[in-house]
């Protein structure tokens, strides 16, 4: 009998085995810049989970979560900074960080400037991400040929490569939405954002472009609109849109403008992680942009991150994509061999 006791303890030992060591679902989170990322790392914190930080050589720092109410899930949370070449670096470490880090999915967010019909305090899915600033613009055209991307789908470069979202982060962020937007924070928030007029809203169904301009032109916005809508080719497509309708076969509007999520969005799909974006705008994009992001950035951070962070507990709970599933099955994931 006493031999048998050392293997009764290590069945014991196993079957209670922290999930750290069983595996563990790894979401992501990214946030561009801004308070919001305090909202949501005070929220880490009062989660109840073990909540602790890395800092990484080139001195970005991961806030990290092991939820006590998702047990088995993890969160894996860091800022982006601001423009393109920032998101692409901090997206490039985020999909290739050591396995127990390294996220099944990931949520990026921010605010950004307004092309579409919502206001301050709106919340846009975009659906689609384009680069933006890519290109030369002369007095006569815009002629994008650098926009030239790889497309891994078909071996080839294609003119303008629209990076999609993964539809099932769009539904949980449906649910986020419903119940986030009864939580008393979100009613006071509402009260100071938009004390009339039509409530706060979730917004699907659009473009989001990405560029290293703060667009404060509506000039700029009017050229963005004719080059990056989605809609049929009238005759000969022209423009990058037209040229992707026959792919997405669906028309969609251009509504946020931003420096990081498209840069972001190519790295996730040529690593194969399901990713989605939220954006909250802080301005119009036009004129009137910069004075605007002065007064209602801070309120647009704060509805965005409390919306953030409802999102990432319901992906938590859901773990909507299996480890061994990717956004693109046919597509592999970078660095994981045949």
């Amino acid at each position: 009998m006493k031999r048998q006791r050392p293997f009764l303890w290590l069945i014991l030992v196993f079957f209670s085995m922290p999930a750290a060591l069983a595996g563990r679902y790894v979401v992501g989170g990214q946030y561009a810049f801004g308070p919001e990322g305090d909202v949501v790392i005070a929220a880490m914190q009062r989660e109840g989970g073990h909540y602790w930080q890395r800092s990484l050589p080139s001195g970005r720092i991961l806030h990290v979560l092991d939820f006590a109410h998702h047990p088995g899930t993890r969160l894996v949370y860091m800022e982006t900074r601001m423009g393109m070449e920032n998101a692409t670096q901090a997206s490039v470490l985020m999909a290739t960080l050591p396995e127990m880090l390294r996220p099944d999915v990931v949520l990026h967010s921010g605010i950004c400037g307004n092309a579409g019909p919502g206001q301050v305090g709106d919340i846009y899915l975009p659906q689609y991400l384009v680069l933006a600033n890519l290109g030369q613009k002369s007095p006569q055209q815009f002629q994008s040929w650098a926009n030239e991307s790889y497309d891994p789908k078909n071996n080839r470069k294609d003119q303008v490569t629209y990076f999609p979202v993964d539809t099932r982060l769009l539904d949980l962020a449906d649910e986020a939405f419903a119940t986030y937007s009864r939580t008393q924070a979100f009613l006071d928030l509402q009260t100071l954002v938009r004390p009339e007029g039509p409530p706060i809203a979730l917004r699907k169904g659009f473009v989001g472009a990405s560029s290293n301009w703060f667009v404060a032109d509506s000039s700029v916005l009017a050229l963005w609109h004719q080059l990056y809508d989605i809609r049929p080719a009238q005759g000969t497509a022209v423009y990058p849109g037209e040229q992707f309708y026959n792919r997405a076969q669906v028309s969609l509007p251009l509504a946020t403008i931003d420096m990081e999520s498209a840069a972001a969005a190519k790295v996730f799909f040529e690593f194969g992680i399901p990713f989605a974006v939220a954006r909250y705008p802080s301005d119009s994009a036009s004129e009137t942009a910069n004075a605007e992001f002065e007064r209602y950035s801070q309120h647009a951070a704060n509805l965005g991150g409390g919306f953030v962070w409802q999102w990432i507990a319901q992906v938590a709970q859901a773990q909507p994509v299996a480890r061994d599933m990717q956004a693109f099955p046919e597509q592999k994931r970078l660095g994981r061999g045949p």
